[in-house]
This record gives structure tokens, C-alpha cells and sequence, in this order.
């Protein structure tokens, strides 16, 4: 899915935990994890992974928020675990199909044929995406951080080239929010703010806007460890590199 999804308060990922819901933080981290080893069947490792994650999460909610008692036998089928949870969570059908067809399409495929299939990043991020959103709507867990934080953090730093020229004034405003944290991660609103304009940015910007834009967590992430918001691995670091890329 993409940025369209509606955004939820999401808690801190280790404050909105259960004794249910621990292994599937557990589970997004060992995601964070597998994208940024080495192995080259990383892509399908990940997805694979996300769409147990996924799987559990919905059998979890059932169970624990909706009170729904699941036979083993006859909701075992993954169409049926998906119509009922379009009847106990309201969604926009666009995100019930997609993970049909995710499932269909790319899940079933991968694990029963084609061992040798190529999961782009592109399908990962989407799906990756959804599936976050999903367990947020879900549960109130900070998906995407969740899987922040299993990434290590001996990656290397993103690189950085400040000599690069960008005319600001044609960024939109969530690329000016993405170019300001690629170049230093900020504390705040209000010095994400401050960045923007010290670099030049005079577009209108309110600090409330730009906390709408960090709430959608695609791009962006607040990193536990020193309460810094920063740009995600997969996809706000992608970004960053677009925006600055030479032509």
C-alpha cells in the first residue's frame, strides 16, 4: 500500500507489548535483520518472514481483541482468516486484496514452487508497508520502528555529500522533511524546522505539518536509543539518495 493509509498513535514499541504481542515485535526485529545481512535470498527470507508475522498478528487479534474462538480446521485456509478480519476490522478493500494477492501471487509461489523467484525491493517495501500498518491498526505497535531496531547499528552511515546542489524550492514538502534529516538527524519538530531553514527552505512549514508527515513512519523513525528522529533504513535512506542523486 502506500502513503494513503490513514496514520495511528502508535505507542513506543516496548510500552504497547503483551505477553501476546511480544513475539511479534520479536519477529519484526529478526525482518529488520534479515534486510540488511548479506544473504543473497534475503528479499525472500524477509518476506516470508513478514507474511508469518502477519498471520499470527491476525489469528492474535482474533483471539485476544475480537474473542473470536478459531477451529483449526475450518479457519485454517488464509481466505478465510482474511474475511474475517474485513468483518471485525475496517479497512479499505484495496489493502484486503493486496494481501490476498501477496498471498496468491507471491507468498504461495515462494514457499511451494519457485525457490529461485526474485522479490524486489520494491514488492518487499510495499509489502513490508502494509503489513506494519496492519499490526499498528492491530495492536497499536510501532511496526516500522519495530523493525528498525533489529537492524545493527554497525551499518555504515548514510553518505552524505553536501557539496550536491538541490533546488528547494521544487521539493515537495515531505522530500524537504527527508533531505533535512538525511543531512542531520533532529530532536524535534521545531529543529527539523530550524534545518530547513538554514538550509534554505522557505516554503510553508509548521511544525504540526511536519509532525503529520513523521507520524506516517515510512520514511521516518524516532530512534529509541537517543529520542533522535532519523531516516528509515530501507526507505527513507532510498529516498534521501534520490533526492540528492547527480544527474
Amino acid at each position: 500500500m502506500s502513503a494513503e493509509h490513514p496514520t495511528t498513535s502508535a505507542a513506543p514499541v516496548v510500552a504497547r507489548t503483551s505477553r501476546y504481542t511480544g513475539g511479534i515485535v520479536d519477529a519484526l526485529r529478526c525482518v529488520g535483520m534479515i534486510r540488511s545481512s548479506n544473504l543473497q535470498t534475503k528479499n525472500r527470507l524477509a518476506f516470508l518472514t513478514l507474511d508469518s508475522t502477519l498471520e499470527i498478528s491476525m489469528r492474535l487479534f482474533l483471539r485476544y481483541r475480537k474473542n473470536v474462538n478459531l477451529d483449526p480446521v475450518k479457519h485454517r485456509a488464509r481466505y478465510v482468516l482474511l474475511a474475517m478480519m474485513k468483518k471485525k476490522l475496517k479497512q479499505e478493500d484495496a489493502l484486503w486484496d493486496q494481501l490476498a494477492y501477496c498471498y496468491d501471487g507471491i507468498r504461495c509461489p515462494l514457499y511451494h514452487e519457485a525457490s529461485d523467484m526474485t522479490v524486489t525491493n520494491v514488492m518487499l517495501d510495499d509489502f513490508q508497508e502494509t503489513v506494519a500498518f496492519l499490526i499498528g491498526e492491530m495492536f497499536g505497535i510501532d511496526a516500522a520502528a519495530a523493525i528498525t531496531e533489529g537492524v545493527p547499528s554497525t551499518l555504515p552511515a548514510l553518505a552524505q555529500d553536501h557539496s550536491v546542489s538541490i533546488d528547494l524550492s521544487n521539493l515537495k514538502k515531505v522530500d524537504a522533511i527527508v533531505l533535512a534529516l538525511g543531512r542531520q538527524p533532529q530532536k524535534d519538530t521545531s529543529a527539523i524546522l530550524a534545518h530547513l531553514r538554514s538550509l534554505g527552505y522557505t516554503g510553508r512549514l509548521e511544525p504540526n505539518a511536519i509532525s503529520a508527515y513523521l507520524s506516517q513512519g515510512r520514511y521516518f523513525f524516532k530512534d529509541p536509543a537517543d529520542g533522535f528522529w532519523k531516516l528509515t533504513e530501507f526507505v527513507g535512506a532510498k529516498r534521501y539518495r534520490q533526492i540528492t542523486e547527480v544527474e
